[in-house]
C-alpha cells in the first residue's frame, strides 16, 4: 500500500511538474509580446532542433545509424508542417487575446479531434465522450463570446506607445482584438487535432516514439527555419537582444523540450487519466501566473475565466471517465489499458486521439517486441521494457 500510494505520489508530481512547464511556455510567449518580439515560428525551432538532435542521436545508438525509417519522409513533413503551424497560431495569439484564454481554448482541440478521429480513423465514442466534449465547446463560446463583447472585432494588435518604443516595433501585451487572437487560437487549436490524428495513425504502424520525435523535430526544424527567416527575420534583425527578450526566449525552448522529454515518463509513472487531470492544473498556473506577474485579470474577469474554466474541465473529467475508445486504426493490443497511444496539443489523454487537449508536439507510446505484463487498479496492462519505447 505504502509502495502503491509513493508511486502515485511521484506521478502526480510529475504531473504538476509539466503542468508549470505548459504554463512556463504560455508565459515567456506573453513576456516577448511585452517586449515587442512576436516571431512565433522562430520561437519554436530551437526545440525540434533538439529534438531531432537529442531523439535522433537516442535512435541512432540504439538501432544504428542506417536503420531504416519505419515511415517515408514526406509523412514526417506533413505532420512536422501540421505542428509547425499550430504553434506558430497558438503563439501568435497571445498578441491578441489574454494568455488565459488561449489556454482555455486549446480545449477545442478535443472535439476537433473527436471528429477527425471518427472520419479518419473509424473511432467509436460514447455518450460520455460525447457529453464530455459538449461541455469543452459550450466553454469554448462562453469565454469567445466573454472576448467579443469586451473587445468587438477589430482586425489587428496596438501599438505600445507608452513604452517609449516605437509603434512598428512592439505590441501591446494586453488583448486588444480578442475575437481575432481567439480565432487564431482556435486554429492553433484545430491543426494540433490534425496532427495527433496523424500521429495515432502512425504509431498505430508500430513507429515508436523516438523515431516520431526525431523525424518531427528534423522536418519541423526544416519548416520552422525556413518560414521564421522568410516572416520573421527581419524583426529579430531589428530586435534588440537584453536580457528580457533573451531570456523568456530561452525560456520556452527549454521548457518545450522538457516537456516532450518528460511525458514518456509520467505515462508509465501511473497511465494517460492521471497525467490529462494533472495538467488540467496547467490553467491554474498559468491564471496566477497572469494574475501576479503579469497585469491581473484585465481581459477576462475572474469570474468568467472560472466559469469557463469550470465547464471546460468538468468536459475533460467526463470525456477521461468513460472507458476507452476503439479505433480500426489502432489495435486494442496497441493500448496501455484503454489508454491513448499517442501524445499531442501541450495534456496527455485517455482512449485515444480524441483526448488531445494541447501538447503543442508529440510523442507516443509504441508497443515493441518485448513487453511485460503489470497488474493494476484498472487491470492487466501492457507496458514495454525499454522505457525509452513510451
Amino acid at each position: 500500500m505504502a509502495l502503491a500510494m509513493g508511486g502515485l505520489l511521484r506521478a502526480v508530481l510529475l504531473g504538476q511538474v509539466l503542468a508549470l512547464l505548459i504554463a512556463c511556455t504560455a508565459l515567456c510567449s506573453v513576456l516577448l509580446v511585452r517586449q515587442g518580439v512576436s516571431a512565433p515560428t522562430l520561437q519554436s525551432c530551437a526545440t525540434y532542433v533538439a529534438l531531432a538532435c537529442v531523439w535522433g542521436t537516442v535512435r541512432a545508438r540504439r538501432r544504428g545509424v542506417r536503420a531504416p525509417w519505419r515511415s517515408p519522409p514526406w509523412v514526417y513533413a506533413v505532420l512536422a508542417l501540421l505542428d509547425v503551424e499550430a504553434n506558430a497560431c497558438l503563439v501568435a495569439a497571445y498578441r491578441w487575446t489574454s494568455l488565459t484564454s488561449v489556454q482555455l481554448l486549446d480545449a477545442w482541440t478535443i472535439p476537433a479531434v473527436l471528429l477527425l478521429s471518427t472520419a479518419c480513423l473509424g473511432a467509436r465514442y460514447g455518450r460520455g465522450h460525447v457529453a464530455g466534449a459538449a461541455l469543452c465547446v459550450l466553454g469554448f463560446f462562453a469565454l469567445a463570446a466573454s472576448d467579443g463583447w469586451r473587445g468587438g472585432l477589430g482586425l489587428g494588435a496596438v501599438p505600445d506607445e507608452s513604452a517609449g518604443r516605437p509603434a512598428a516595433s512592439s505590441l501591446q501585451p494586453s488583448p486588444s482584438r480578442p475575437l481575432l487572437g481567439d480565432g487564431v487560437a482556435v486554429l492553433g487549436a484545430t491543426l494540433y487535432a490534425a496532427s495527433n490524428v496523424v500521429q495515432e495513425a502512425l504509431l498505430g504502424a508500430s513507429v515508436d516514439a523516438e523515431e516520431l520525435l526525431a523525424g518531427l523535430g528534423a522536418a519541423g526544424a526544416l519548416w520552422s527555419l525556413a518560414q521564421g527567416l522568410a516572416l520573421e527575420g527581419p524583426l529579430l534583425l531589428r530586435t534588440t537582444w537584453t536580457l528580457g527578450v533573451v531570456a523568456p526566449f530561452a525560456g520556452f525552448g527549454a521548457a518545450m523540450f522538457a516537456f516532450y522529454s518528460l511525458v514518456p515518463l509520467a505515462l508509465k509513472a501511473r497511465g494517460a487519466a492521471l497525467l490529462n487531470l494533472s495538467l488540467l492544473a496547467a490553467d491554474v498556473w498559468t491564471g496566477l501566473a497572469r494574475g501576479f506577474l503579469l497585469d491581473g485579470f484585465t481581459g477576462t474577469s475572474l469570474a468568467q475565466f472560472l466559469t469557463c474554466f469550470g465547464l471546460i474541465a468538468a468536459g475533460i473529467v467526463l470525456f477521461v471517465t468513460c472507458g476507452e475508445v476503439e479505433s480500426f486504426a489502432v489495435p486494442k493490443e496497441a493500448r496501455v489499458a484503454g489508454n491513448g497511444i499517442s501524445l499531442g496539443s501541450p495534456t496527455a489523454h485517455t482512449g485515444g486521439a480524441a483526448e488531445f487537449q494541447r501538447l503543442p508536439m508529440g510523442a507516443g507510446i509504441g508497443l515493441p517486441d518485448d513487453e511485460i505484463q503489470i497488474s493494476g487498479s484498472e487491470g492487466d496492462r501492457l507496458l514495454p521494457s525499454n522505457p525509452l519505447e513510451v
